[in-house]
């Protein structure tokens, strides 16, 4: 006589995982520094920042983490770009715009909040701010506490990026059943 045998389903925490996994990356955050920039993820690249700017390399880590909070701006003015338009028509990739046009247009098109996009603000002025006095052209002293909490605002608001991105496309997936089939058919993200 056979037996039906039942499989225990493993609860699924994603923020637990993502936490086990970053403590991972964490703990290897030395070797980061060796791989090729394009085979990091989102992750690897906020850590790789932190542990520049823990090594004493204010500039260095105020570029990677300016660099990887653009990509995403781009990523989510992309995105919101190609759903205002109908899913018929062919569309072109609207070009990459800059760090500051981004932080506006998307705060104003309701895509950020506030805090948001002050904390993007602050950190691209402070990150102007240290790369515009290289070399001995030191026009204006900055105290490191003050460089600290600016990059901290920058690591607040990059890992803020991924969410305003995956909420956008769950509220345009609301508005537009085309989106949700193209997001499942050919991206395979279900939301």
């Amino acid at each position: 006589m056979k037996t039906k045998t039942r499989l225990k389903r493993k609860s699924v925490d994603s923020g637990f995982e993502d936490w086990i996994r970053s403590s991972k990356i964490w703990e290897k955050r030395n070797e980061l520094s060796k791989k090729d920039p394009s085979n990091l993820d989102f992750r690897e690249h906020q850590i790789l920042a932190q542990k520049i700017f823990e090594d004493g390399y204010p500039i260095e880590a105020f570029t990677v983490l300016h660099g990887l909070i653009e990509i995403h701006l781009n990523r989510l003015w992309q995105l919101f770009m190609a759903t205002s338009g109908m899913f018929d028509e062919a569309r072109t990739i609207p070009k990459p715009r800059s760090y500051s046009d981004l932080t506006d247009i998307l705060y104003e098109a309701g895509l950020m909040e506030q805090e948001t996009h002050q904390n993007l603000t602050d950190f691209n002025a402070h990150r102007n701010l240290l790369s515009h006095n290289l070399f001995g052209n030191k026009k204006k002293q900055t105290a490191k506490q003050v460089t600290e909490k600016m990059f901290e605002k920058g690591l607040l608001a990059s890992g803020i990026l991924p969410i305003l991105l995956i909420k956008f496309l769950y509220h345009e997936t609301k508005k537009n059943p085309k989106l949700k089939k193209v997001l499942k058919s050919k991206l395979r993200i279900t939301i």
